[in-house]
């Protein structure tokens, strides 16, 4: 069962997508997890430029865990907003 899903900023900027900078993006997720599909996130709206797309992220740290929950932090995704 994998944990975790990535998916490269530099392949969403190539086709089909084709994202380019100055526009947005809209994304939400779920988990799939043992009882089912979660409900979605609420939409948020990240701006693509330049700075956007760090080098590489830094890996995330395990706060806690029991049978029901995790709790990750980690450093910003997309620039120094």
């Amino acid at each position: 069962m994998a944990l975790s899903c990535s998916v490269s900023s530099i392949k969403l900027m190539k086709e089909p997508f084709g994202l380019k900078t100055g526009e947005t993006m809209e994304v939400r997720v779920s988990a799939h997890t043992k009882t089912g599909w979660t409900t979605p996130s609420k939409i948020a709206q990240m701006d693509i430029n330049d700075s956007s797309f760090p080098a590489k992220m830094k890996k995330p740290k395990l706060i806690s865990n029991n049978s029901s929950t995790i709790t990750l932090t980690w450093g910003k995704l997309f620039g120094n907003k």
